[in-house]
């Protein structure tokens, strides 16, 4: 997971979830003149074995059984048709059971599954700052 902040002690914001092989993010569209702080940290946790969906008014209810008693939350992940690979669809608190996702037209009819995470230690903090736009 990539997350930024523009003070080193934080509060810092989610950029993305991204495969284990990866080792590179660009973060675009920022402020000029800006310091960004940038930190990756790891999560874990098994996800549920996926479950089809066909979503009715643009969106899916999904529920399941919390097994978990030390999770920081739960990641509800999608792959939609023909998609090559589950991403993050949303977040949600511990000890949740029941979402209902709303979907664009092509996840529609999907597969979904449910990850309980826990984070790991962040990497060293990065820092950037802009230049003039």
């Amino acid at each position: 997971m990539v997350e930024y902040a523009n003070e080193e002690n934080g509060p810092y914001t989610i950029l993305d979830f991204l495969p284990v092989t990866t080792t590179s993010y660009q973060h675009t569209d920022l402020i000029p003149r800006t310091k960004f702080f940038y930190r990756v940290r790891p999560y874990y946790g098994a996800a549920s074995p996926p479950s089809s969906a066909v979503a009715t008014a643009d969106s899916v209810t999904l529920t399941w059984n919390d097994k978990s008693t030390d999770e920081e939350g739960f990641i509800v992940e999608i792959k939609a048709e023909g998609a090559p690979d589950f991403t993050m669809a949303a977040m949600v608190d511990p000890n949740v059971t029941t979402y209902e996702l709303s979907v664009r037209p092509e996840e529609g009819k999907g597969t979904y599954r449910i990850r309980p995470y826990v984070f790991g230690a962040s990497t060293n903090i990065a820092n950037q700052t802009t230049g003039s736009a």
